[in-house]
């Protein structure tokens, strides 16, 4: 297996250990911080990956790779915020 191969792999593994842990915690304590962290660990998980795959890459393409994987990291943590408020917002309007 070429180097990155295996970079790739182990960001793969290592994304997937923090994703099952924040959704085993979510499933513990189905709160708002709880899903937050879940999504962002996703996030996380899916960037480092891309970023890995990057490394493929050189030049310009690299950098564009670069760019697009933050891109979507902050679009995905964003997302996450919104729905976490607007669950909190739906709980305090509930109660």
């Amino acid at each position: 297996m070429a180097d990155n191969a295996k970079d790739i792999c182990r960001a793969e593994a290592k994304g997937k250990e923090q994703v099952a842990r924040a959704q085993l915690e979510d499933n513990y304590k189905p709160t708002a911080k709880a899903q937050y962290k879940a999504l962002v660990a996703k996030s996380s998980a899916d960037y480092a990956v891309s970023r890995e795959k990057c490394d493929d890459l050189s030049g310009d393409f690299k950098k564009t790779c670069i760019k697009d994987a933050k891109l979507v990291r902050t679009t995905a943590v964003a997302d996450a915020k919104v729905k976490t408020n607007m669950q909190n917002y739906t709980l305090q309007k509930d109660s």
